[in-house]
């Protein structure tokens, strides 16, 4: 508990602000003491490119004692808190610095001068140590908390994941294994959360103010130190102008430009586990193993820890996997030694044990062979090395040096299930012992990428390198195991699609299209003295002249004069740029192998970064020869392979399916291959129909073709009975054979009287009857006759004379006429 032991309280000279200073110290129960002000109290607020936005109260306090205000003078960096009023409202709280005490050494009364912090600096010496998953708000929470100033929160973020909720901060919703962070102070931890998500912290309106960048401009949630939502804040503007304003510069202010970068890096490492088992390198013992027989754990003076196996002990551990087609990587450092009390006995020169790697779902069990990869039979294999003679009362092994290591690689995990790896004494003896430690299992991957980013080409500065700590994982099989700073959200899901201005996109390249936003473009700067009603360190201004927004840097608030001298730079809203990026992959562990980004913008660096990094497209092209080297991806192998022209072409002809040219032929105009047609597609179909569904007897002319029935616009008379190759258009009748039966003749032509004759009409052809009755004019008759001049029939009138035909006798009758 904390006691007020002095109080300092003045009004401010333009608008008579009520301010009040308790200087309360731990544990402390007597009476407070007014004391006056020696000269004007600053409320300073710094600038920070890391993101924490520090804060601090400067205090001079008149000593009417000699000596008397020596006890703020301490090295408890907690032992006096401060808290600032603002007409009875709790504006800032703080601690007073250690050994931050300065007095004149003159006679009383004199000024002493003292500083208060926010608390966020003694963070670089606290240790974070969290553990387990847990929130980022959690993660912030904990380290603001080492302050011990129980703030709430204003949190302001647009940021957020698609399977997110609106109505609650990103930092509440997304979770991240705290093993992100391990080895680091809390004050390393704030940093690493503020540059990942390109925003700020400081203290404002006594909370911890967290906000984005691209938010500066937007209020935000509210939250109790518990972390529970309590309302809504607001972010107001003032307007930068003339003295009827609500701010006007004291002065001029000075106004700069900030030009725009030429390019940024944005860093993202995976941060992988050493292994997917807990307790790979025995630190903690046995912790996570299971131990059969002679397994000791022990350790040498060099902190080298181990496990000892003999007389066929054995030590195991089991973790559940997911089937992946990653590629998998297993390894152990091991050696065997012997003591001295043994040497007069039957010493074995190398101490053996096996190793078995089982992979099971309670109904398919599958064992990591060497030779086979993951087979179905139950599979060891052994490894020995040479026995090391120990002195008296000497530990073994000295350091890593002492051991040797197996490394194998290995196709993914075939399915689901529980990985188990045993190791297991051989030797069988108790006077040797098999030294087993690092036992590593993971995928082979990169240790994560840079992106370059190409942003004004005329530009001079580049910003630099951008460190993103966490982010979405590369893949979801394992990743977990595989991984330390993949995000997930609350359901345990992992992240993958970010928004800020409504179009999605993977973590690192929303965080980045957030600062090239802000940074593609000069911004204007301005700094200087101003005064207004209602100043504080994080606040926005409209300038009244040019309606441009600009957010507080840096400031430091005469609380006395009502004046802030200021560093303001220009807000420049979030907006989706489109850019060259250049990713590359990053190798982080050491090794000289050489590691391949794809697509063409990947770098090249060869046998450990000697020789000159190129792109891909920036290689120079070459003549192929067949003796041409080209490279080989390899899954289960970090590095690649190689391999000539010639042995590709022999590997393809061998194993592949391909025609060469004994086996693809083109014979009067068809293409065979082993002797049979080739087709292409539906070429044996006409329309999508077989060709029997249209033709289904030839055709040819002189064929006999039957068909059921035939329509003919018109047809020509070429009989030539002296010319056997001229077809006659005539139709051959294998129907019913009746005229009367064709559409446009009668059906009363089938059943006519001999003799009839067809006469058309206006819509068919139909018999006329011969008749036997008087003629009472023979002008009315008239009679077709064939000209053998003109070779035409005509029609001539019948003349009187001549003899009527007979009545009685019928047809066919002869009869006279006169012709005149």
């Amino acid at each position: 508990m904390y006691g007020t032991r002095y109080i300092l309280r003045w009004e401010s000279e333009k608008y008579n602000h009520d301010y009040k200073i308790l200087i309360k110290e731990r544990d402390y129960s007597g009476e407070a003491e007014n004391k006056p002000l020696g000269a004007a109290p600053l409320l300073r607020r710094d600038d920070s490119d890391s993101g924490i936005s520090g804060t601090s109260l400067e205090m001079v306090i008149q000593a009417d004692v000699d000596g008397e205000l020596t006890s703020l003078y301490t090295v408890d960096n907690k032992l006096f808190l401060v808290e600032l009023y603002k007409n009875g409202v709790l504006i800032w709280t703080g601690y007073l610095l250690p050994e931050k005490y300065s007095e004149p050494f003159i006679a009383v009364p004199y000024d002493v001068s003292v500083s208060a912090s926010d608390g966020l600096g003694i963070l670089k010496n606290i240790q974070y140590a969290q553990t387990g998953t847990h929130s980022i708000f959690d993660i912030i929470k904990y380290c603001s908390d080492q302050t011990s100033l129980a703030l709430g929160f204003e949190i302001s973020f647009s940021l957020v994941e698609k399977s997110m909720t609106s109505t609650e901060s990103v930092l509440h919703q997304a979770t991240l294994n705290t093993c992100t962070f391990n080895a680091m102070t809390c004050y390393e931890v704030l940093e690493e959360c503020m540059m990942s998500l390109d925003c700020f912290i400081t203290q404002s309106e006594n909370r911890w103010l967290i906000c984005s960048m691209v938010d500066v401009d937007k209020g935000g949630y509210i939250y109790n130190n518990l972390g529970t939502k309590t309302g809504n804040a607001k972010r107001g503007t003032s307007v930068l102008g003339s003295t009827v304003d609500d701010c006007y510069p004291i002065g001029n202010l000075t106004n700069e430009i900030i030009p725009a970068s030429k390019a940024a890096t944005f860093i993202y490492d995976y941060n992988k586990r050493p292994s997917f088992l807990v307790n790979y390198n025995f630190r903690q013992q046995l912790e996570g193993w299971s131990s059969e027989g002679k397994a000791v754990y022990s350790y040498s003076v060099n902190d080298v820890h181990f496990i000892n196996l003999s007389e066929q002990g054995s030590v195991l551990q089991r973790v559940d996997v997911e089937k992946t087609t990653q590629a998998l990587s297993i390894a152990v450092n091991y050696c065997s030694s012997t003591n001295p009390i043994y040497w007069m006995g039957q010493i074995p020169d190398t101490g053996s044990f096996n190793i078995t790697i089982k992979l099971t779902d309670g109904i398919t069990t599958k064992y990591l062979s060497l030779e086979e990869g993951w087979r179905d039979v139950e599979y060891s294999f052994g490894r020995s090395s040479t026995t090391k003679k120990l002195q008296m009362f000497q530990r073994y092994p000295f350091s890593e040096s002492d051991f040797e290591k197996l490394e194998i690689t290995a196709d993914g995990f075939p399915f689901s299930g529980k990985l188990e790896v045993k190791f297991q004494d051989t030797t069988n003896l108790a006077n040797v012992k098999n030294h087993i430690t690092n036992v590593v299992v993971t995928h082979i991957v990169s240790g994560g990428f840079d992106v370059d980013v190409s942003l004004v080409d005329v530009a001079s500065v580049n910003y630099g390198d951008v460190k993103i700590a966490f982010g979405d994982t590369p893949f979801s099989e394992n990743a977990d195991l595989l991984f330390n700073n993949v995000l997930h959200v609350k359901n345990g899901g992992f992240t993958s699609a970010w928004m800020v201005g409504g179009k999605e996109d993977s973590f690192l390249y929303t965080i980045l299209k957030c600062v090239c936003s802000r940074i593609s473009f000069p911004r204007r700067q301005l700094t200087g003295v101003i005064q207004g009603r209602e100043l504080q360190t994080c606040m926005l201004f409209s300038d009244k002249y040019s309606d441009t927004l600009f957010y507080i840097k840096q400031a430091a608030l005469d609380l006395l004069a009502d004046e802030m001298d200021i560093t303001l730079e220009q807000f420049i809203p979030y907006v989706e740029l489109s850019g060259e990026t250049t990713e590359s992959a990053r190798v982080t562990d050491g090794s000289a192998s050489e590691y391949r980004s794809s697509g063409e913008n990947e770098i090249r660096v060869y046998q450990n970064g000697s020789g000159v990094p190129m792109r891909i497209r920036d290689l120079s092209p070459v003549e192929l020869q067949a003796d041409s080297v080209i490279e080989v991806d390899r899954t289960n192998v970090a590095k690649s392979g190689k391999a000539t022209l010639q042995k590709v072409l022999e590997f393809v002809l061998n194993a592949g399916n391909v025609w060469t040219k004994e086996e693809l032929k083109i014979i009067k105009g068809y293409i065979l291959y082993l002797g049979e047609k080739i087709k292409a597609g539906d070429s044996d179909l006409w329309k999508g129909h077989s060709f029997e569904d249209y033709l289904d007897q030839p055709v040819k002319t002189d064929s006999d073709v039957l068909h059921n029935s035939v329509t003919a616009r018109a047809f020509t008379e070429e009989d030539n009975p002296d010319n056997d190759n001229v077809a006659s258009t005539r139709l051959q009748e294998t129907g019913s054979g009746y005229l009367g039966d064709m559409d446009n003749v009668s059906d009363e032509a089938n059943t006519a009287t001999e003799g009839s004759m067809l006469i058309k009409g206006q819509e068919s052809w139909s018999p006329v009857y011969p008749t036997y009755s008087g003629v009472e004019s023979l002008d009315n008759l008239i009679m077709p006759v064939f000209n053998t001049l003109t070779k035409e029939w005509q029609f001539i009138t019948v003349p009187s004379g001549g003899v009527n035909p007979p009545v009685s006798s019928g047809f066919p009758c002869t009869f006279p006429i006169m012709l005149s």
